[in-house]
């Protein structure tokens, strides 16, 4: 199971995505670095599905997937000190930018 990154079109596995993640924002789009380019790049996460993409910035700011996957196991829920994400056993924090 992979997804690429907007950058260098390498494949990560989701665990890449959340493990290089830098930031969250609530009710928008998160950044993390890609472990193959350095680059940092944004994801969302609509239900079970993880989306990597870009900001289109006409007429306002719209996130634009270029890559997706749908995850059975993922979970994620908003908290007080930032998002945290689950997939099967393993748990992820990511801060409030």
């Amino acid at each position: 199971m992979s997804i690429e990154c907007f950058h260098c079109n390498k494949s990560l596995k989701p665990e890449e995505v959340f493990s290089g993640a830098t930031d969250a924002h609530r009710g928008m789009w998160n950044g993390f670095k890609c472990p193959h380019c350095e680059k940092v790049a944004l994801f969302v996460l609509q239900g079970k599905r993880l989306e990597i993409g870009m900001i289109d910035g006409f007429p306002g700011p719209v996130f634009e997937p270029e890559s997706e996957m749908l995850i059975p196991s993922l979970e994620h829920q908003w908290g007080k000190n930032g998002l945290k994400v689950k997939m099967g056993d393993d748990e992820w924090l990511i801060p409030y930018k």
